[in-house]
């Protein structure tokens, strides 16, 4: 998916025309620089010479400076406008697959994995591999630019130090290329186990705390993190350790080559112009050079992440699951499953699968824990595609889903029903919530349902569900474990609510309670 989305046509002419303009102005500015320092061993045609005479060179020099100094500025914020746009449209395309991605490949891939890709492989993608390959692109034409600039000025002689120092730099790259790629990976792995680690701490928190497994969950972060940082000072320190060799190298060959040159006698002598000309040079030369390497290091130890990112992207599908199911026309029923089957790595946890539902029919699904049961809604829904049978289901039908720990976006409490249903009205909600135990909530339609729906209790939360169901009222609503957190009262009151307010739904609810059973006409219990 990542080679599918391309930058955009214009993005790419607008670089591409940044960086041959930029060109240009560095071979201007270093020629002028050259003139300014006056050496007479730095030869220029005598028409270019008396044409910058007249127009003034100190103005022209100081009109190329600024320009300079414009222009690498937008050429830097293009190539990061290019790249976090780039990011941007990555993120959404990642969280547009798992949506629109079949349950079962999501499963494959887990939780933390699909987080990691999200939050941190996405964007390690584009700052170490998309942006250092614009940033090796344009400091390379800046390095072309400046050598060819020294080229015009002192003849092809020069070529000498910049060709030694960019074979060190290569020499550099390549040498250390698979040790990044090694060292990738280990931050990739590693960063997954940190991942899992976080999500299970942040998740199970009440239990850790009261079981005391804080010291092993510690323990073993703790491992991970000393690994990581140990890692990432190899990368940092080999990143950065090649400048200094090149810079004592090039200083180095500035040394003898001066020595070979005085040593000639005078007559050979480099004058101080020329030689201070080819020392800016120099300067300018090894940050460039520098730079590339840090950027192709740095492409080298992104590629683990973006290994990462396309498998897991290759294990999501599109969700072809619907295509298995049916058109069910001119029947009472909304939904017939003949003998289907479900299997688990080989274990067949549903077999043989037959029912019938209509309109109206309240379903009290039970079980044991592992028997069946979410996977047989799952299957219904369309989430999960059977290993054998068929399903039939009436077409344009919407479902709604309450989970034992529903969720709740960041917003006020009318905002969240205004989200599900854009039409209701304030005062019907209160209605509801007020019949529901809610009077509480239902007096102050700014209440901040918090993070996930972290300021209401486990109650609220089922009895807020089941509210939410009644304003969208739709054709199929799945009731998992909803009334686990309620006590005796206001389980009652769920109860009564959901005979009241679905009687042209179908209603399929799990539940470990009997006392669930009262208000269903139809049964079905796992295993079969």
């Amino acid at each position: 998916m990542i080679k599918q989305l391309e930058i955009q046509f214009k993005e790419k002419l607008f670089f591409i025309a940044s960086s041959l303009f930029l060109v240009l102005v560095e071979v201007f500015f270093w020629s002028q620089l050259a003139i300014l320092l006056g050496s007479e061993d730095l030869n220029f045609s005598q028409n270019f010479l008396d044409l910058l005479n007249r127009i003034g060179l100190v103005n022209i020099f100081i009109f190329t400076v600024i320009l300079r100094f414009m222009l690498n500025n937008f050429h830097v914020w293009l190539i990061h406008h290019i790249g976090f746009g780039f990011l941007k449209k990555l993120r959404n395309n990642l969280g547009h697959s798992l949506i629109n991605s079949n349950f079962e490949s999501y499963e494959k891939i887990g939780k933390g994995r699909y987080t990691s890709n999200i939050v941190t492989n996405s964007a390690i993608y584009v700052d170490s591999i998309l942006l250092n390959k614009m940033k090796i692109f344009t400091d390379f034409l800046q390095l072309l630019s400046v050598t060819f600039a020294v080229i015009i000025v002192s003849g092809i002689q020069s070529l000498i130090i910049i060709v030694t120092l960019l074979i060190i730099a290569f020499i550099g790259i390549f040498s250390l290329r698979n040790l990044f790629k090694k060292w990738s990976a280990t931050i990739v792995d590693l960063t997954n186990k940190l991942n899992k680690s976080t999500d299970y701490l942040l998740f199970a928190l009440k239990e850790i705390k009261v079981n005391n497994f804080g010291d092993e969950i510690k323990k073993f972060n703790s491992a991970i993190y000393s690994k990581i940082s140990r890692t990432q000072i190899f990368i940092r320190f080999t990143q950065i350790s090649p400048r200094f060799a090149v810079e004592t190298l090039f200083y180095l060959f500035i040394g003898f080559y001066m020595m070979k040159i005085f040593s000639a006698g005078s007559d050979n002598a480099i004058s101080l112009a020329a030689l201070s000309f080819y020392l800016v040079a120099g300067m300018r030369v090894m940050p460039l050079i520098n730079q590339m390497m840090i950027a192709y290091n740095g492409v080298r130890a992104g590629e683990g992440p973006a290994r990462q990112l396309e498998i897991d992207l290759s294990l999501l599908h599109e969700d072809d699951n619907q295509s298995h199911i049916k058109s069910l026309d001119n029947s009472e029923n909304v939904l017939i499953c003949k003998n289907i089957a479900y299997s688990y790595s080989k274990k067949e946890v549903i077999s043989n699968l037959s029912c019938e539902f209509s309109t109206g029919d309240i379903v009290h699904i039970s079980g044991k824990s592992g028997s069946g049961k979410t996977t047989a809604v799952d299957l219904f829904l369309g989430l999960r595609k059977p290993s054998k049978g068929k399903i039939y289901k009436r077409k344009n039908l919407d479902s709604f889903y309450v989970s034992q720990h529903p969720f709740f976006p960041s917003a006020n409490i009318e905002d969240y029903f205004k989200t599900l249903n854009p039409t209701v009205v304030w005062e019907d909600i209160s209605q509801i919530l007020i019949s529901l135990g809610l009077k509480d909530l239902s007096q102050n339609q700014d209440y901040y349902l918090g993070e996930g729906g972290s300021n209401l209790s486990g109650g609220q939360r089922q009895l807020l569900s089941l509210c939410a169901a009644i304003i969208v009222k739709p054709k199929i609503l799945v009731l998992d474990e909803t009334t686990s957190g309620l006590d005796a009262k206001s389980e009652k009151i769920f109860l009564d609510y959901v005979s009241k307010y679905f009687s042209e739904s179908l209603v399929l609810f799990i539940s470990h309670r009997e006392s669930s059973a009262t208000i269903c006409n139809k049964k079905l219990k796992f295993p079969l």
